[in-house]
């Protein structure tokens, strides 16, 4: 996700009031009766372009949780390595969110006091770049926290926690994070990256796990404020072996980031199909600057091992790579089973992919080695479900 929706998801969550640095604003008793319609005004207008948010149904990787403590003064503490030194000006905490009996959202286990320490390679100390105490009272909250960095270079971030939050239903004190994500420039450096913790989780198959702090998947949806919705592409049922979807972007291009956007599930509660429905199980990426693919290289690929490696939009970062042709092939299908039959099937609601943190897909052509029932171009038309 960009950095741009994250601020615009905490701006709604926590309100028009958040400032992040900002010079401190004029009192509103100093300000005329004409000064306060005028601004009044334009809060409305900047209102009227922000996205509206809403949170995501069906099953996913709930995020981390650490062990848990009778008492809230205990050290819990999480590690991201980003694999090289790099400038980084942002990072941002996603909280786990619990609905009470009243449906009422609320963080559970997010940390009261803590401290962000940043280091570069070789350092073992690194450098303080935020400290939060309880008397900032960052509780209650449902948004991200976004916390500004100025002049830092790094090649690893650490969260260390010294007063720890009960969690909702049994009052035990814990840590609980849904993401954590670190920003150079628009890009999440810490997408996919290497996260170390006290004692990591041994059961890969459980929703809480500490890889999913940097799965890219966070419990909101964000719809634009203009626009249309697009209802993505599916494939006819029974496709083969190795379904191949092939973008031309009409130049070569540096490219090192690819977003699939999941295709429409539906707005219905339930939710009529499962989570990852029509996203393989094992898909590879390749670039290439010849049209037949001869001179094709790996970009990256992506793996489901299991239901909590699917969500509205699965980004995948790769090293910069020059490339016009980008190919995305099923090595192992997803399989439908409806009352009709079962087979090999793909869909996706759309395919970005990031050239200097623009979607250069945008728009451009797509062809397929196999047939489908929905339009190509709804992989690239720059819209999708939500």
């Amino acid at each position: 996700m960009h950095r741009a929706r994250i601020i615009c998801i905490a701006v709604l969550l926590l309100g028009s009031g958040v400032t992040c640095g900002a010079a401190t604003p004029t009192p509103l008793s100093e300000y005329s009766i004409a000064q306060l319609k005028q601004r009044l005004g334009a809060i409305n207008r900047t209102l009227e372009q922000l996205a509206s948010y809403s949170l995501r149904g069906g099953v996913g990787a709930v995020g981390y949780r650490s062990k848990t403590y009778e008492e809230p003064n205990n050290t819990e503490w999480i590690r991201i390595e980003l694999g090289e030194d790099i400038p980084i000006d942002q990072v941002v905490m996603v909280p786990t969110l619990w609905r009470d009996q009243q449906s009422v959202l609320k963080a559970d286990g997010f940390p009261a006091a803590f401290k962000l320490i940043a280091g570069k390679s070789g350092e073992t100390d690194g450098t303080v770049i935020a400290h939060y105490q309880e008397s900032d009272r960052l509780l209650p909250r449902i948004a991200p926290l976004v916390v500004p960095c100025h002049a830092v270079t790094a090649s690893w971030v650490k969260l260390e926690v010294t007063s720890l939050s009960p969690r909702i239903w049994d009052n035990r004190f814990v840590l609980q994070l849904s993401e954590i994500m670190v920003f150079s420039g628009e890009e999440n450096v810490a997408l996919q990256q290497t996260v170390q913790v006290p004692a990591p989780t041994m059961w890969m198959g459980d929703s809480r796990h500490e890889r999913f702090l940097v799965d890219g998947f966070v419990p909101y949806l964000m719809s634009a404020s203009t626009g249309e919705k697009s209802h993505g592409y599916f494939s006819k049922l029974g496709i083969g072996k190795h379904p191949a979807l092939t973008i031309d972007l009409g130049a070569t291009l540096p490219v090192n980031r690819i977003h699939l956007h999941t295709p429409d599930l539906s707005d219905t509660i339930p939710q009529a199909l499962p989570d990852g429905f029509a996203i393989p199980q094992q898909l590879l990426i390749e670039g290439a600057n010849r049209a037949d693919f001869s001179d094709a290289i790996s970009l990256v690929e992506y793996h489901k091992q299991s239901i909590y490696d699917t969500g509205p939009i699965i980004m995948r970062r790769f090293a910069e790579t020059p490339c016009r042709y980008i190919r995305l092939t099923a090595i192992s299908p997803f399989i439908d089973t409806d009352a009709t039959g079962s087979g090999s099937r793909i869909g996706f609601g759309e395919i970005e992919l990031f050239s200097n943190g623009r979607n250069v897909a945008l728009g451009k052509s797509v062809s397929a080695n196999f047939g489908g029932w929905r339009l190509l171009n709804a992989l690239t038309d720059g819209n999708n479900f939500y």
